[in-house]
């Protein structure tokens, strides 16, 4: 599967690792975060580094957010246009119920399976052993 981050802070880079391990391309990272330890990150994932959404999200199955809370429904926002046909859009931040529901309905609206995924544990204790829990469209798929 072909995947892309957008964030990768604790979170992104923690399920990046373990997607990588069990066999899965991250092929691109957005991330404000431009300086060379990000830089270096991304090269060791082997992928590209972009600072903001566009069209390279056409070529993924799966875009991960990995953002704030706060900015997760700017993000999916941004993102969801860019996605192709058969790509699922999962959200793994700490947003609100509302911008949760807000971002699902964007996803719907350009006909993208959208799952809303809770990390129900510290990741730096258990990192991706953590359990998820996960809800909406793309639940099943992600």
């Amino acid at each position: 599967m072909k995947i892309a981050l957008i964030g990768c802070g604790e979170v992104g880079h923690c399920y990046a690792q373990a997607w990588l391990a069990a066999g899965h391309e991250i092929v691109a990272v957005c991330e404000l975060r431009q300086d060379a330890d990000m830089q270096a990150r991304v090269q060791g994932y082997g992928a590209t580094l972009h600072a903001t959404p566009g069209a390279w999200l056409a070529d993924v199955d799966l875009v991960v957010s990995a953002v704030f809370g706060y900015a997760a429904q700017e993000v999916a926002a941004q993102a969801l246009p860019y996605l192709g046909r058969n790509a699922l859009f999962a959200d793994f931040t700490t947003a609100s119920a509302a911008d949760m529901r807000a971002a699902a309905a964007a996803a719907a609206t350009y006909g993208v399976p959208f799952a809303d995924v809770a990390i129900m544990g510290a990741i730096a204790l258990l990192g991706a052993r953590t359990p998820l829990l996960t809800a909406g469209t793309g639940a099943a798929a992600v």
